[in-house]
């Protein structure tokens, strides 16, 4: 009975996903890789452009063991068209084989699957906002 319940356990946390870790989750090169890759590729959507809608898209994801990322999906959002493009642009980072892979989180001293939620940041400059 207590090997069941040990490979019930080494099962369930080959699965399990962490919030908060030792080592976070990130980008080989930093976040900042991360959000000039998405800065360099956002396509500001025409209707939110038109309608001046600006905020911040909230995207959530898991970074697996691999450095993959699975369960992409917005939990915060501000336009349809704004979510649409925030979701593009963490799949193409996801996809670009030019793009760094993630380090997944460690937690003693384990690699880990770890959720992260990132803001994807819509906004205008002041030339867009005049143009009609």
């Amino acid at each position: 009975m207590r090997f069941l319940a040990i490979i019930f356990i080494l099962l369930f946390n080959q699965y399990k996903t962490f919030a908060q870790v030792e080592e976070p989750a990130e980008t080989v090169g930093g976040m900042e890789v991360f959000y000039n890759y998405i800065f360099e590729k956002l396509e500001y959507p025409e209707s939110a452009l038109q309608k001046g809608i600006e905020g911040k898209v909230f995207v959530q994801f898991i970074v697996e063991k691999s450095g993959s990322l699975s369960n992409i999906e917005i939990i915060k959002g501000i336009h349809p068209e704004c979510d649409e493009e925030a979701l593009r642009l963490i799949n193409l980072f996801n996809k670009d084989i030019h793009s760094p892979m993630w380090e997944p989180g460690k937690l003693n001293g384990q690699d880990i699957r770890q959720k992260l939620v990132v803001p994807i940041h819509f906004k205008l400059s002041r030339e867009d906002e005049g143009e009609e």
